[in-house]
């Protein structure tokens, strides 16, 4: 996918087609159980009745940025569609979201609307799930721009005329959360891009997301239990949690950070650290990753896997453990270098670890379990996705190389090795210079941890020996009954 058509088209240049009602009905159905039922970007029924009052309408007053619109949606449905299941090859997500980019001009310059800013948001929300970040960085600025001139992210005033009088509570609730969307994709791709996030949290003057909404928006049931047990405020928590990258960015990747004493940033790192804590105390235990691998929801368990996702990417960084920091890089391969070259005679005591280690290590054991649990890793999954898993799997390497005799070493050099091997797959089917250093890096961490265990059990037998051997010189010189 690429901005190719970002310039866009007159609408009269451009022939509105779409596939059946039925197929687009069909279409919207998986795009409101997958997508929009934990980031509700359309209010549901709405979505249903602008698709229907679209075909209904004569084919020369139909509306371009409801055919937009539709095609957002059809592109968000079909990313979890394989390929192999659709009817027509030619309907997929680059037709679909190729169709939605003609109409750039008329969306961004035409009147401002809240459809408007859910067709980029959705755009956003598209690109978000690709290796070129570019385009979506672009769409979520305008997309918050468009916002600020709605007015989204203030209260409505008393005296504002709805636009749907007949339920302003549900036009009101809709506005919020077209909103929170687009800030969560602001500050996730801030974070991930290094880059300032647009939305300022002093600037926001509506409420988070409801923790009981009455329409159940952003709530996630738990599949296999009973009707009374509690559910997942998806919404809020991805809200929550997109504060969180934020600060991130603040206290990491923010110029403001050269300007602080050691002992600042030490603060700041404990900071997140509490609120990444918080964060992941206020999950409902039956969603938490370890309950996850038991499910049978596979959308649930992709979608909790981007979740964690990001909630991992963020502890790395608060515990100052992230491969690519120079400091532990070097600290890294030099312990690595003295396994290799003193192992076998004394085994090197382990360097200082970074503070919160032992919780990075044991979350970074439980994402990769259950990214291993998500059955069918569609290209968005895996960008989202793919440098915490790695970064998880050095980690865990890391840990082994400390703590060899650790009884837990076998699992997570077992859990490294298959992501090292799921890193060689993605390598031949899409090159990428970065995920290939990584992979690298991976490579040689891993023989490493190797090297290390190896030497550990050689100690260990050798020390067993002498344990024997000294058992029998004792029994041998001890007096006969």
């Amino acid at each position: 996918m690429s901005l190719a058509g970002f310039s866009g088209a007159r609408p009269g240049d451009v022939a509105l087609d779409l596939p059946p009602l039925a197929e687009v009905l069909s279409a919207v159905d998986v795009f409101q159980r997958n997508t929009n039922s934990m980031l509700p970007l359309f209010h549901p029924d709405k979505l249903r009745l602008r698709v229907r009052s679209w075909f209904q309408s004569p084919a020369d007053q139909r509306d371009c940025t409801t055919w937009a619109a539709i095609n957002v949606v059809l592109a968000l449905a079909h990313r979890r569609i394989p390929a192999a299941d659709t009817a027509h090859p030619g309907r997929n997500v680059s037709c679909f979201l190729n169709n939605a980019q003609s109409m750039m001009s008329e969306i961004t310059m035409g009147k401002a609307r809240l459809l408007n800013v859910q067709i980029l948001v959705g755009m956003a929300l598209l690109f978000q799930g690709t290796l070129d970040m570019k385009p979506a960085t672009i769409l979520v600025a305008v997309a918050l721009r468009l916002a600020h001139e709605l007015g989204l992210h203030v209260r409505l005033r008393p005296d504002a005329a709805p636009t749907c009088p007949q339920d302003p509570a549900t036009e009101s609730a809709e506005r919020d959360r077209v909103f929170w969307c687009a800030y969560i994709l602001d500050r996730d791709i801030s974070m991930r891009t290094k880059q300032p996030p647009i939305q300022r949290l002093s600037d926001i003057g509506i409420d988070w997301p409801a923790a009981e909404p009455e329409d159940g928006a952003g709530l996630v049931p738990c599949a296999g239990v009973e009707a009374a047990a509690p559910t997942f405020n998806f919404f809020l928590a991805r809200a929550k949690l997109a504060h969180i990258q934020g600060a991130v960015y603040d206290a990491v990747f923010s110029p403001r950070v050269e300007t602080t004493d050691s002992y600042e940033r030490a603060e700041a790192m404990s900071g997140l650290r509490r609120m990444l804590d918080d964060w992941a105390l206020s999950i409902p235990q039956q969603f938490q990753p370890p309950a996850m691998t038991e499910t049978s929801d596979p959308d649930l368990v992709r979608a909790l896997g981007i979740l964690y996702a990001a909630h991992l990417a963020c502890l790395i960084w608060a515990c100052r453990a992230h491969i690519m920091q120079t400091a532990w890089h070097d600290l890294v391969h030099e312990f690595g270098r003295k396994i290799d070259r003193d192992g076998i005679l004394a085994p090197p005591p382990p360097p200082p670890l970074p503070e919160g280690w032992d919780g990075l290590v044991r979350a970074s054991r439980e994402y990769m379990q259950l990214f291993a649990k998500v059955e069918w890793k569609d290209p968005a999954f895996i960008w989202m996705t793919v440098c915490t898993y790695v970064s998880a799997s050095l980690c865990l390497t890391v840990n082994t190389m400390f703590s060899p005799r650790q009884e837990i070493a076998h699992l997570d050099t077992d859990l490294s090795d298959a992501c090292f091997a799921f890193m060689q797959d993605i390598a031949q089917q899409a090159p990428f210079e970065p995920m290939e250093k990584a992979r690298d890096e991976l490579e040689v961490l891993l023989q490493y941890a190797h090297t290390a265990s190896l030497h550990a059990d050689i100690h260990d037998a050798i020390s067993s020996q002498d344990l024997f051997e000294a058992a029998g010189s004792t029994a041998l010189f001890s007096s006969p009954g």
